[in-house]
């Protein structure tokens, strides 16, 4: 037969052996084998031997109607012990003759399958009702048809013991201790009364036997049906009455005479003590179930002691719990047991031996209780150990305990080869402990243990991994802290069969990209925010893990996540934030310029610019980033200020020229920047002289000087740019005039031309002077240049260069004067008084004042200088410059 599997409703499918006995159609001698999976001699031992009378087919009513059931544990020429049914009934077939055609239809279960599947007469009974059943004469291989299985739930406990109740408790017992003392006993229906329905028979029958260990089921037998004239050796039987040789008794009759035998009498007795001990059937029916080691008619005496260990489980158990436990008792309770039974004091003392066989301060206890387990792993274990673990909270002793019952569960494998996955899966199932914050990081600690303890054996882990979103996180948290991310894992999870389910998309292909896993070495955007979308705290593992291979360019693909952590999240996460992303793309380093722009927002939140690019070409790329990463609706508003401020600087100074420059490619990018940003720009200019030395774009010059209080400024750019030139005194006094814009020479205009005062000699100063006196009358824009002068504006040098050219110019306008006024001007050289020449424009100290050149009076010689446009070199009061000149 075919080995078991679990059903979906949780109990186990077999395979099981199958025949038909009848007529053909339309036959008329007797009836035969007419197919099956058994030989066609076994199949007849089985089928005949479960023959109680001859039915009237054709009836329907009555106690004797059929179908009938029948439950065999062996038949004649058959030693093998066995579970099965055998069901006779009439479809309406009539043979040749005209009579009833019968139908007898067996299914058979070994002992051991039956054993391991829990079975009593009443899950068989059910499970062979609900299956399809082969038809008799066609290949089931032609048919689609796989043979006869049987869909087989665990015997209920509780509903045996329920009808043990209502048949009576010392009735029930009564009728089982006359079946081990080795009596055929007969149930007689009440006169009158309803029968029960044959499905209700089979539960009765069930219900009786059930209170003799479940070993003694392979001598036992039973039948809804029988004759009382047909000869069987059928154990317990619904008849109309008894044969001289059965035991008669009446269903909710008198309770049945004591037993004959003295080991069955006091198998009653006992039976009735210890129900009156506890008052509960269902405890004594669990117990009796699980003593499933079969016991010969023979061995009445071992089902008698087997009842009383009862007791004993009940001592051992009440030593484990006071601290007392010996797992060689244990081991002796368990050994007694059904191998496939499980109820609360089995699991109790199975979970005693897995925790001394992980205990390290007794090695003996440990040793012995690791033997039994990996020798005799029941069916189940596995999951009771994992619901174990999820009744308490994560800890080191937890952990420890399971990695140990894993590996128990691992030297099993041999006999149990899915423990080990079985155990694994349970636990990743459990359900959370009350208070265990750390739950999946526990497991997936534990997930990560397996796999690097037992490799491709702990790949039952993977779809939890994929599928659990805290589990894969933790996970990749996990191997991020080791430094150590398994590899084949990896690959696995990337790579699972098209069709298994994964409600976190595509993250571990993230994983796989940054570890550089992928052929392709990329990682793609929807990748990395499905990792993020795992959990709050996903964001840190995932540039933790970008860390640990040295992938920058995750800040990068983790944009919209991380925008969201630098812009709505507390000040202990956007520090977070910060000092991973400097860890990411250090400020020093030589990053992409797409890259060093994304960290920039990110780690300051645009206050600071850190990781400007030096060369054109580069910021431009970097403005073309930061443009596009602040299209995003979370970067509007307080990100695009910061960034502002960040370029512009503080108020008093004016930028570098890269950021100024980089501003200004920025606003060219957003044009809705550039309103607020010239606002601010003609602020600064008003309020602080040092924005004048800013280098602002010409078209922003141009727009401000179209503001009112702000035409100035071209014309003063434009100066900056004329000065750069070396422009001759003519061209920069024009220039000078436009800047002033009808005004004083204001201090912003002076320092434009500080460049030029310095670089030029004291002549072409003095020319400058004398083209803004004459060239702007009555603004005395010549004084005021002087006047500036001799402030120190320019500094000292400037300053003692223009004094000593005065002195020297005044020098030479002395002798001029001397000699325009010697033996042709009517006084000597010495005339005059003082002896000291004046200037061009003053009286003498003995005369009237003399003509001004160029008024009304002929030039002077053209080897005698003009006198200088500059005050006199010690007076304290400046005189004013003359109003024109003669041509130099």
């Amino acid at each position: 037969m075919a080995a078991a599997m679990t059903s979906a409703s949780g109990g186990r499918r077999l395979a099981a052996d199958w025949a038909v006995l009848g007529k053909r159609p339309g036959e008329v001698m007797g009836y035969e084998v007419l197919d099956g999976s058994l030989p066609r001699d076994r199949a007849a031992h089985y089928l005949w031997g479960s023959q109680t009378a001859t039915p009237e087919g054709d009836r329907r009513d009555g106690p004797d109607a059929l179908p009938w059931r029948v439950f065999l544990s062996s038949a004649e020429g058959e030693p093998a012990a066995v579970a099965g049914r055998v069901e006779t009934r009439w479809d309406g077939v009539r043979d040749g003759t005209g009579q009833p055609s019968l139908t007898s239809c067996l299914a058979l279960l070994d002992w051991a399958a039956a054993v391991g599947a829990r079975a009593t007469w009443t899950t068989l009974d059910r499970a062979a009702a609900a299956a399809p059943w082969p038809v008799p004469g066609r290949d089931p291989r032609t048919a689609g048809e796989s043979g006869l299985t049987l869909d087989l739930l665990p015997a209920s406990v509780q509903e045996l013991a329920d009808t043990v109740d209502r048949l009576g408790f010392d009735w029930a017992s009564g009728v089982a201790a006359l079946l081990l003392d080795g009596r055929q006993v007969v149930i007689t229906l009440p006169a009158g009364a309803e029968p029960p329905d044959v499905s209700r028979r089979v539960l009765i029958l069930d219900a009786v036997c059930a209170l003799l260990p479940y070993g003694c089921r392979v001598w036992l037998s039973a039948a809804t049906w029988a004759g009382h004239r047909a000869e069987h050796r059928l154990s317990l039987v619904f008849a109309p009455r008894a044969r001289a040789t059965q035991l008669e008794v009446a269903l909710h009759g008198a309770v049945p005479r004591e037993p004959a035998g003295a080991t069955a009498r006091t198998y009653l007795a006992e039976l009735r003590r210890l129900r009156a001990k506890t008052g509960a059937t269902a405890e004594l029916v669990a117990h009796l179930l699980r003593l499933a080691k079969p016991l010969p008619f023979s061995e009445s005496a071992v089902a008698l002691s087997r009842l009383r260990e009862i007791d004993l489980m009940d001592a051992v158990l009440a030593e484990i719990a006071e601290g007392r436990g010996d797992p060689a008792r244990a081991v002796y309770v368990l050994e007694r047991q059904s191998a496939g039974q499980q109820d609360a004091k089995i699991r109790d003392l199975l979970l005693f031996l897995a925790r001394c066989a992980t205990r390290t301060e007794a090695p003996q206890d440990a040793a012995a209780a690791r033997t039994w387990l990996v020798a005799n792993w029941p069916p189940g274990l596995s999951g009771c150990l994992g619901a174990e673990l999820g009744t308490e909270p994560p800890s080191e002793s937890s952990f420890g305990r399971a990695v140990g019952w894993l590996r128990l569960a691992r030297e099993a494998g041999g006999r149990a080869t899915e423990a080990f996955a079985e155990l694994l899966g349970s636990v990743l199932t459990a359900e959370q402990p009350a208070h265990a914050r750390n739950w999946a990081a526990w497991r997936a600690q534990l997930i990560t243990k397996a796999q690097r303890d037992f490799g491709v054996e702990a790949e039952v882990a993977d779809p939890f991994l994929v599928n659990s979103a805290d589990m894969g996180l933790e996970w990749v948290s996990v191997g991020v802290k080791d430094n150590r991310l398994d590899a084949q894992v990896v690959e696995r999870l990337v790579h699972r069969p098209a069709g298994a389910p994964s409600a976190s998309g595509s993250w571990p292909r993230f994983v796989a990209a940054i570890a550089g896993l992928l052929p392709s070495g990329e990682a793609r955007r929807e990748d990395a925010e499905a990792f993020a979308a795992l959990g709050e705290r996903a964001w840190r593992t995932a540039l933790d893990l970008a860390d640990l291979y040295h992938r920058g360019q995750v800040l990068d693909l983790l944009w919209n996540p991380l925008l969201d952590v630098a812009t709505g999240a507390g000040a202990e996460d956007r520090a977070q934030l910060a000092r991973r992303v400097h860890r990411l793309a250090p400020a020093e380093a030589d990053l992409a310029p797409e890259l060093a722009a994304t960290a920039d927002l990110l780690e300051t939140g645009g206050t600071s610019l850190p990781r400007l690019p030096r060369t054109r070409a580069s910021r431009e790329r970097y403005v073309e980033a930061l443009s596009h990463r602040l299209d995003h609706p979370r970067a509007y508003g307080e990100i695009e200020h910061a960034v502002l401020s960040a370029l512009l600087g503080p108020p008093q100074q004016p930028p570098p020229g890269t950021a100024l420059e980089t501003l200004a490619d920025l606003v060219a990018r957003r044009p809705g920047l550039r309103m607020p940003v010239l606002d601010e720009v003609a602020e600064r200019l008003r309020t602080h002289d040092a924005w004048l030395e800013a280098e602002l774009p010409g078209d922003w010059t141009d727009e401000l000087g179209r503001r009112a209080g702000m035409q100035w400024l071209p014309a003063l750019m434009s100066l900056r740019e004329l000065v750069r030139t070396d422009p001759a005194p003519d061209r920069l006094s024009d220039a000078v005039r436009r800047a002033t814009a009808g005004e004083s020479l204001s201090p912003r205009t002076l320092r434009e031309l500080d460049p030029w005062m310095r670089s030029q000699r004291s002549v072409m100063v003095d020319a400058l002077a004398e083209r803004l006196e004459r060239e702007a009358p009555g603004r005395s824009l010549g004084t005021q240049l002087y006047l500036a002068i001799r402030t120190g504006t320019y500094g000292r040098e400037v300053q003692e260069r223009m004094r000593a050219y005065a002195d020297a110019e005044f020098a030479r306008l002395a002798r001029a004067t001397a000699l325009w006024r010697g033996p042709s001007g009517g006084r000597g050289a010495t005339g005059g008084g003082g002896g000291s020449a004046r200037p061009s424009g003053h009286a003498g100290a003995g005369g009237p004042a003399r003509p001004v050149p160029g008024q009304g009076a002929p030039p002077p010689p053209p080897h005698h200088p003009r006198p200088p446009a500059v005050p006199p070199p010690h007076g304290s009061q400046a005189p004013a410059l003359p109003q024109a000149h003669a041509a130099d």
